[in-house]
């Protein structure tokens, strides 16, 4: 029988004591990631382009800046979840920013693609997709990388599934 069921302020009083003992283990990250955070809003600020945006070159330097412009949101909240002890959404967050700048460096290569990825309308035969963009890091660096994250995000991984 249940004797006491869970209620927000368990969960609070958990994420608490989960956020001292994170603070504890890795001490610089409290003082590194909201500086480098500060870093990635003001980049948001320096987008000069001369490029002329119906160009390739101006439409990709339009996309990249447009995907650029979430991620020091998607890093914070990364880190709030991280610091509280939620290690699998965290590194989701983690893995969905990797799996942009690969698709920027793909589409670094593939520039005639980006309007139809923009406007949602698939070219058939043209875009190979999540495996062809990540060929293009090569080899199993994604799958070797992301396993790595995983593990490294979980400060004690015994009996937790990350």
């Amino acid at each position: 029988m249940i004797k006491k069921l869970a209620t927000l302020n368990d969960i609070m009083q958990g994420e608490e004591q989960t956020i001292v003992t994170t603070r504890s283990r890795l001490k610089g990250a409290k003082n590194n990631i909201p500086p480098a955070i500060e870093v990635l809003l003001q980049l948001i600020y320096f987008n000069e382009s001369s490029k002329d945006i119906n160009s390739p070159e101006g439409e990709f330097h339009s996309y990249c800046w447009h995907q650029y412009i979430d991620v020091p949101y998607s890093f914070r909240a990364c880190y709030i979840l991280w610091e509280r002890g939620y290690y699998l959404e965290s590194t989701i967050i983690i893995r969905s920013l990797l799996e942009k700048l690969i698709q920027l460096r793909y589409l670094d290569k593939h520039k005639n693609l980006i309007t139809s990825i923009w406007s949602g309308v698939k070219v058939k035969g043209e875009f190979g997709g999540r495996h062809t963009q990540l060929s293009l890091t090569g080899g199993g660096v994604y799958p070797a990388f992301c396993g790595a994250l995983r593990n490294s995000f979980c400060p004690q991984p015994a009996g937790l599934i990350c």
